[in-house]
């Protein structure tokens, strides 16, 4: 019924022969089913690997031959059209590499049908009609592709520069501005961090968070702060700061910005605070997020926020909605 096939070496013209199912005779036949479709196959999980090292590592030198770094560069463009990885992913080109050095596992044995067609049959009984090598190095490729887009996404998120800025000179006007805007406590130091992220709407934006000296141990490795009390951490994402070094002033800062992060908000906070922080924006429109209200507290922290815009007539309360553990509190100018 069918006849088993013994898995040939390399041939003479650095091809991959029988090693990998013939695949080369068949890449017109596309093993009758799409890359797209084999990727769909019940997958064993693999360890995302980070490059040759980790890769030795793990042990693929067992199954790798030793000329898998002087592969022609054909025959990995030819890997690589199989495993459907894209041409213009050059940083995926190993993944093809290894693909073209690698031997058929030896727990697997290639078949063939009385028709000519291939299938790949375990020592365990399972049978395949798709190569174990394809079902491997493409969940291989797919699983380094969402680890890079991850990567990608944490590194927007946490560029982070720290700045202290002096109690005196031309910073002088920035202290006073936030000591006002925080109950007029006198700091003899502040410290701001910043971290440029991108939001989920991709708009560009930036956190700063500004604690007193004191507190500056309570700055995470992340940037963010433990609250020491009212006011001792809070954040203020602005919207496409290019520099932050070259923002220097808070009432710069808040006048650029359409969106206002408080964190943590406590029952029985300096609500005029938080007025006088937002009437440095002079935006018709802007947003607040007030994150973390959980139980009456934060109810409470709500409502005497609330009450605070209202009977200042700063900024007139619109609307609101729940996502998640954040309320998005949508407020504009105030109309006479």
């Amino acid at each position: 019924m069918f006849r088993r096939r013994a898995t040939p070496e390399r041939s003479s013209g650095g091809r991959p022969a029988g090693r990998m199912g013939r695949f080369m005779r068949r890449m017109g036949e596309r093993h009758a089913r799409t890359p797209s479709e084999y990727a769909q196959q019940s997958v064993p999980a693999i360890e995302v690997t980070g490059g040759a090292h980790d890769r030795v590592e793990k042990g693929y030198d067992d199954e790798v031959q030793d000329d898998a770094h002087s592969t022609s560069e054909s025959v990995v463009d030819e890997f690589l059209e199989w495993l459907g990885i894209p041409p213009d992913e050059p940083q995926f080109r190993w993944i093809g590499a290894d693909a073209a050095a690698t031997k058929l596992p030896a727990e697997w044995e290639e078949l063939e049908d009385e028709g000519g067609k291939l299938f790949w049959e375990h020592v365990s009984g399972e049978v395949s009609d798709a190569h174990p090598n394809y079902v491997r190095f493409r969940a291989l490729y797919e699983a380094e592709v969402a680890r890079a887009r991850k990567e990608a996404q944490h590194s927007r998120q946490r560029y982070l520069v720290a700045t202290e800025l002096p109690a005196d000179g031309a910073d002088g006007a920035l202290e006073d501005a936030l000591a006002e805007t925080l109950g007029g406590e006198a700091w003899e130091s502040l410290v701001l961090a910043f971290t440029i992220f991108v939001d989920n709407d991709n708009t560009r934006c930036a956190l700063i968070r500004v604690v007193d000296a004191n507190a500056r141990d309570a700055l995470r490795g992340d940037g963010s702060a433990v609250l020491g009390g009212a006011f001792r951490g809070w954040t203020v994402p602005l919207e496409a700061v290019e520099d932050v070094e070259r923002v220097r002033r808070m009432e710069l800062l808040a006048r650029e910005s359409r969106c206002v992060t408080v964190t943590n908000l406590p029952a029985g906070i300096d609500n005029t605070g938080l007025s006088k922080l937002f009437a440095l924006c002079r935006g018709d429109f802007w947003w607040v997020r007030i994150e973390d209200l959980s139980g009456a507290r934060g109810a409470r922290a709500l409502i005497e926020f609330t009450e605070s815009i209202a009977a200042r007539r700063t900024l007139a309360f619109n609307m609101f909605r729940m996502d998640g553990r954040f309320l998005h509190v949508t407020l504009g100018s105030s109309v006479a």
